[in-house]
């Protein structure tokens, strides 16, 4: 007869996944931008993971319906909120980027505005235990923060990426 765990064993045995050690790099950038990963990485706050919605195929076999399960497809966009700092290295990155997407004079080519994003999960000893690769990222959207009067709060801008697919990389 199974038994649950005890604490002993949890403690011995298990290690939970953190919310907060992640790594964020480019493994591909677009050649118009000069942020480094390491700026990118410790300026970024929050970010949403990729994920594949499923559809399903309805069959009618004499009168009967099956559902099989359809095609697997991204979800396509990706939520990026950073920190900026008096340097306005996110700002740049994102005009730089926004620039290259929506040059009217130049006709951008795919390497100067699409990037390959890579997010990392590690265990308490940094080590990557679980990872994508974003495929194919460009901004479809951007938010560079707000201004108030009532909060001494660091302004976090935000770009929403959009991206076609993405591999998992399973690291244990």
């Amino acid at each position: 007869m199974p038994t649950r765990p005890g604490l002993a064993e949890l403690r011995n045995g298990l290690e939970f996944q953190k919310q907060h050690l992640w790594y964020l790099y480019f493994v591909t950038k677009p050649s118009v931008m000069d942020i480094s990963d390491t700026e990118l990485n410790l300026r970024c706050l929050t970010t949403n993971l990729p994920k594949r919605v499923g559809e399903t195929n309805e069959i009618n076999i004499r009168g009967r319906k099956v559902v099989d399960p359809g095609i697997y497809n991204p979800e396509g966009t990706l939520t990026l909120t950073f920190v900026e700092t008096s340097d306005n290295v996110v700002k740049r990155m994102i005009q730089q980027w926004e620039d290259a997407c929506y040059d009217r004079r130049n006709t951008p080519s795919f390497g100067d505005v699409k990037a390959d994003i890579g997010i990392e999960l590690l265990d308490n000893t940094e080590a990557s235990i679980y990872g994508y690769i974003i495929k194919d990222c460009f901004i479809e959207d951007s938010d560079v923060g707000e201004l108030t009067g009532d909060s001494g709060e660091a302004i976090q801008p935000s770009i929403t990426l959009r991206y076609n697919d993405f591999q998992r990389l399973q690291r244990i």
